[in-house]
């Protein structure tokens, strides 16, 4: 994602014309997406926020599909849902410095509560990538939301089910499922655990974590760096 900002003129956020990462051909629509609703003029980003989420949604769709191959749709749910959720949205209007430019009105003691808002700076992403959408079309809205949201975003690898995943591999070289094995450590009001997983054809990789559902995935998220890294030829019987 580009350490890129918007310009702006003196004349305050609703003058940006540009990102580094797009030019918009007619700026009205980019000051419209950066004006919230407490601006108290019409319009407000809402409508571009309305749109800009469902081209956010199409682009991600289509990113993890390419990205994740041939992973089922449980997992490309949990994926898409990671890198449009608003932490992930609001870590990419941060880049793009965005919180500086929403336009919220007269300056007064909640402008700045709204500019650091982490719904505020998501929604007006989404605006700008709805802007972005009307002022250039889908390839343009696309490559935007490519470059300043999706690649190289660690939000893809949030939500994942090591276990599931797990499981999916081993079918797929034909294994059978694994097995895990927990063992309790440290003293009581500091419980951790340590897991196992052994596969079918007698590998086994361990884990730890503070619950017993975080060192089974702890353990199959092992595994599968291994399974990744060999391509599965070591996991063969």
């Amino acid at each position: 994602m580009p350490d890129s900002n918007a310009s702006t003129s003196s004349e305050g956020p609703s003058s940006a014309t540009t990102f580094d990462a797009y030019t918009f051909q007619h700026p009205a629509l980019l000051n419209e997406a950066l004006t919230h609703r407490a601006a108290g003029r019409r319009p407000s980003n809402e409508r571009l926020e309305f749109l800009g989420d469902a081209v956010l949604k199409l682009v991600s769709t289509e990113y993890v599909m390419r990205e994740l191959g041939d992973q089922q749709e449980g997992r490309l749910s949990q994926a898409r849902g990671a890198l449009v959720s608003r932490p992930s949205l609001r870590d990419a209007g941060e880049k793009l410095g965005i919180p500086t430019l929403i336009d919220c009105g007269p300056e007064g003691p909640g402008s700045d509560d709204i500019r650091s808002s982490d719904a505020a700076i998501a929604d007006a992403l989404e605006a700008v990538i709805g802007a972005v959408f009307l002022d250039g079309g889908l390839v343009a809205a696309s490559r935007f939301v490519n470059d300043c949201v999706l690649i190289g975003n660690e939000a893809i690898n949030r939500g994942r089910d090591h276990q599931v995943e797990l499981a999916m591999q081993a079918s797929r070289l034909g294994l059978l499922r694994p097995s895990y094995a927990l063992r309790p450590t440290g003293p009581e009001h500091r419980r951790t655990f340590d897991a196992t997983v052994t596969l079918s054809n007698g590998l086994q990789f361990t884990g730890s974590g503070p619950t017993r559902s975080a060192a089974r995935s702890d353990a199959a998220a092992a595994a599968l760096t291994a399974l990744l890294t060999t391509g599965g030829e070591d996991f063969i019987e």
